[in-house]
């Protein structure tokens, strides 16, 4: 399980709105200062971002909390942002040049229309399955646990 420190910053309904930080693994890389991507990765890595998770822990806004997500859940969310796309991409390019040779037209602009149309297949699919996705809620963040920031802390009282 992938975890992840967050901040809750409000309700809505059943489900907790957490703040989490962006994280990026070039932070802690060697060589992030002559790294395109490194540099790429300090323009966004200021941001929060809001997720919306089920209040499995009766949360409130202001609390600390971990949100964790498995690693099978974040393989297959990245099989499917990353590698489909380029599946469709390189078929629908293999299948417009074979179409160019039938037709005899230019196999290069036929393998180019042919990705395009291949990689809008693929994320018109993807889209369409987000729905279900989502409502089964494979891909989804889950409250771990609630942080304490210093246990057995009692307030002062002066009477």
């Amino acid at each position: 399980m992938l975890e992840q420190e967050g901040h809750v910053v409000g309700l809505e309904g059943d489900d907790a709105l957490v703040q989490v930080a962006r994280t990026s693994s070039c932070g802690s890389c060697e060589s992030k200062g002559g790294c395109g991507t490194g540099a790429l990765s300090s323009l966004f890595s200021d941001r929060a971002i809001t997720l919306k998770v089920a209040n499995s822990l009766g949360v409130r806004a202001g609390d600390r909390v971990v949100l964790g997500i498995s690693e099978g859940a974040l393989v297959k969310g990245s099989m499917m942002v990353y590698l489909l796309p380029l599946v469709g991409l390189l078929l629908g390019a293999g299948f417009g040049q074979m179409m160019a040779g039938q037709m005899l037209l230019d196999p290069d602009l036929m393998a180019a229309v042919g990705g395009l149309g291949g990689l809008a297949l693929v994320f018109a699919l993807m889209h369409r399955r987000q729905g279900r996705l989502r409502a089964r809620g494979e891909f989804s963040a889950v409250l771990l646990k609630r942080i304490e920031l210093n246990p057995g802390w009692q307030p002062v009282r002066f009477d």
